[in-house]
């Protein structure tokens, strides 16, 4: 039994802390299948964009007769403030989180923090509150959302595709039609024995789902490209193969809102009558947008919440 307990342990800490999109106007019915669209970001110096972001995971492990299960939630709010965009239209972003509200359970035992309150963050969560309530560091973004000149802290178990990922999912290079893809490869690393990484290649696969009302809807998917047999393997990638929509404003240029899912589970990722199941959902939701609107020689702020 105290083999299973520190199995369960082990297995919970090979995954990855978080699973760890404007050009023609579109009228007020669908766009028809054979219209492009050119999907693009456009930002502007002073744009200030806030997200709600809301996370739910729930993580059970099996060895034998020992089961454990381990559930985190998290609420927080997320902001970009355009600090600048150059003649090619890449905006530097400042990144910053707002606020933090934290939950966790582990085998009954129960933990909660809010970064807005008084009181010190249990240990669960110890070291959080450094990455609260002031700006995080700087990125600069593409017009299709390529990132470049990253200054922001590395988390625990960041592979080099989350950060594409978190900052702002990747837009098409050309225009396209309903119905029609684009991919994104990157390469993650994973643990292929103790003291031994593999690296797995990866896609994002994107796809125009509709365009309605000025919104793009796009379906997003990931896939294991590498050939993976190994159990323990699948089981450090069971949360990097999300799956869900995005929602794009096309005339302004911003992402309105990202749903997803992931409901995977791995038999025998430490051996016979072994298996890992996760469930998990992240929602994230542009909550307010701020910009600056230049009038004669004053510049002003017009705040707009959603």
């Amino acid at each position: 039994m105290r083999y299973a307990s520190r199995t369960i342990v082990a297995a919970l800490l090979l995954i990855p802390g978080a699973f760890s999109l404007a050009a023609v106007a579109a009228e007020n019915e669908p766009a028809s299948a054979s219209e492009k669209h050119l999907l693009r970001y456009k930002l502007k110096p002073g744009d200030v964009l806030e997200y709600a972001v809301e996370k739910d995971s729930t993580i059970d492990v099996q060895v034998g007769d020992a089961a454990g299960t381990v559930r985190h939630s998290s609420n927080s709010g997320k902001q970009y403030r355009v600090l600048s965009v150059d003649g090619s239209g890449r905006a530097e972003l400042e990144v910053q989180i707002k606020f933090v509200v934290l939950k966790a359970e582990n085998n009954g035992q129960k933990f909660e923090w809010d970064s807005r309150s008084e009181e010190p963050p249990p240990d669960a969560f110890k070291g959080v509150q450094e990455t609260i309530g002031s700006p995080l560091g700087t990125v600069k973004v593409s017009p299709s959302g390529e990132i470049a000149d990253l200054s922001l802290p590395e988390r625990t178990g960041e592979q080099p595709g989350d950060t594409q990922w978190e900052v702002f999912p990747m837009l098409p290079q050309e225009p396209v039609a309903v119905g029609e893809t684009w991919k994104e490869a990157f390469e993650i690393q994973i643990q292929a024995t103790p003291t031994l990484k593999k690296g797995v290649k990866m896609q994002r696969m994107y796809t125009l789902k509709s365009v309605e009302d000025g919104r793009a809807t796009i379906d997003v998917r990931t896939l294991v490209l590498s050939p993976i047999r190994d159990p323990m393997e699948e089981g450090q990638l069971i949360q990097r193969t999300p799956h869900g929509t995005l929602v794009l404003d096309i005339n302004e240029g911003r992402l309105l809102e990202r749903d997803l899912k992931i409901d995977s589970r791995v038999v025998g990722f430490q051996g016979p009558q072994t298996s890992l199941g996760v469930v998990g959902t992240r929602r994230e939701s542009l909550s307010s947008t701020e910009s600056a609107v230049v009038s004669g020689d004053s510049k002003t702020q017009q705040r707009q919440r959603r």
